[in-house]
């Protein structure tokens, strides 16, 4: 349902919107269509006059009457100009573009367009969070007419050497006398300080970051509702909202349950999971991390319909995760064997740029000794016996995966009827949960029973 510009204070992701706004140069002023709709975001511009927004354009900026926005990721799809007439001289020039992300700021936007945090509003971060003996102690303070605002937040963790991640709690009061009611909510949101530059001017980066954490570990595509920016306006707090393509971003899967809960302080212990461990979030969002990129491939293979694709990507992260090599010849002797095999080369004709690729050759496969497979099985044997026991894995089957991968590759023939090839894809993705589980610094002994929450996909 498309929602009139007149009527909006926040952005709702799965709403539609179209705004008629000015986009300016200057004193110059152009007409625009701004339009939102959860599977594209477009910008159009329509004008007599010369503007510079052109094919090369990737941000812009634009209000209505009451509204700013900030547009980023933009992708032109189209440009025309034409003659309206001659005398006078009269032209047209119209330019449309894709729009990644669009920052929606009522009134005003900050200084310089940087933002302070980041909150995410969603269903799946409530169901990841559970029911903890925090919430009962706002619960409480609340009906005893205390002051609420000391237990509004469930955790903080840094995130890396200047920002900080946690959820908290927005504390609403309601009371009208003229319907009879009073009431109290305190819905959670995930929230993250922004601090670096990037982040400030691009708080979509650390969103897609958050978000493909949260996938993971809940094991389903998250439902998020909204996402709002926190910045600051003379001395006043405000709040923008970001609003981005999302059809990919809607539950795909969802068993009713999540894969490995938060586990801080819950009201009810019956998972038998060690809690998430906080420093995992500072592992996972230093600045020269390599979990993001994993995490984000992960997400992407995670989603791919085509089955032999899951495979082959599940595949390829465990096997970057598992490779280790072993030398066949010491350092020693490898000097040695290459001396000696210079030299007979050399007196059988072969150039000196040959001579040198088979040398580069020679010290690849001296350090080749481990292949996939023994990687792969090294791994699975590493794991704790009860992990291994509910796997349901084997050094045989193992070997069976590593082959049916390797014919997939090189486009061999292979015998794999379509039940067979989920099970393997589902073997692979869970050791790979256990592989990215490690990464994060996540002890895996502590987690034994997550095997029986794990889905076949």
């Amino acid at each position: 349902m498309e929602i009139m510009q007149d009527r909006v204070t926040e952005l709702v992701l799965n709403q539609s919107y179209t705004f008629k706004v000015v986009y300016s140069e200057g004193d110059a002023g152009f007409a625009g269509v701004l339009n939102l709709t959860p599977e594209l975001i477009t910008f159009k511009v329509m004008t007599e006059r010369s503007c510079n927004l052109s094919w090369e354009t990737t941000e812009a900026k634009c209000y209505d009457f009451r509204n700013r926005f900030i547009l980023k990721g933009l992708r032109c799809t189209g440009s025309r100009s034409s003659s309206l007439g001659n005398i006078p001289s009269v032209g047209f020039y119209e330019i449309e573009f894709t729009v990644e992300s669009v920052i929606f700021c009522p009134g005003q936007g900050p200084a310089k367009g940087r933002f302070q945090a980041i909150q995410i509003h969603s269903e799946t971060v409530n169901n990841w969070v559970g029911h903890t003996t925090t919430q009962e102690k706002i619960l409480e303070v609340n009906h005893d007419g205390g002051d609420v605002r000391p237990f509004l937040t469930e955790f903080m963790a840094e995130a890396n050497s200047c920002e900080y991640i946690g959820v908290q709690y927005n504390a609403n009061y309601n009371h009208s006398p003229l319907s009879y009611e009073q009431s109290f909510a305190f819905p959670p949101s995930l929230f993250y300080t922004l601090e670096s530059d990037e982040n400030k001017r691009n708080p979509l980066v650390i969103y897609s970051k958050i978000y493909n954490l949260i996938a993971f570990l809940t094991g389903i595509e998250p439902s998020v509702q909204s996402v709002s920016l926190e910045y600051d306006l003379q001395g006043f707090t405000k709040y923008a909202s970001l609003y981005f393509v999302n059809n990919s971003l809607k539950p795909r899967r969802s068993n009713g349950f999540i894969m490995l809960p938060l586990g801080k302080d819950p009201r009810f212990e019956s998972w038998g999971l060690a809690p998430f461990p906080l420093s995992s979030f500072e592992l996972y969002f230093s600045s020269d991390s390599e979990l993001p990129d994993i995490m984000s491939k992960y997400v992407k293979y995670r989603n791919m319909g085509n089955i032999e694709d899951r495979l082959l990507g599940y595949f390829r992260l465990l096997e970057k995760h598992c490779y280790n090599k072993k030398s066949y010849l010491s350092d020693e002797l490898l000097v040695g064997l290459t001396k000696s095999a210079k030299e007979f080369l050399k007196s059988n004709g072969l150039a000196r740029k040959e001579i040198l690729s088979f040398e580069k050759g020679l010290k690849r496969f001296n350090s080749s000794k481990y292949n996939t497979q023994k990687c792969v099985t090294d791994f699975f044997n590493s794991l704790p016996s009860q992990i291994q026991n509910g796997l349901g894995l084997s050094s045989v089957l193992i070997e069976s995966i590593c082959k049916l991968r390797n014919d997939i590759t090189h486009a061999n023939e292979y015998r794999a009827d379509e039940n067979q090839m989920y099970a393997y894809t589902a073997f692979v993705h869970h050791l790979l949960i256990f592989a990215l589980l490690q990464k994060l610094g996540v002890i895996l002994v502590n987690v034994t029973n997550l095997t029986s929450r794990l889905r076949n996909y």
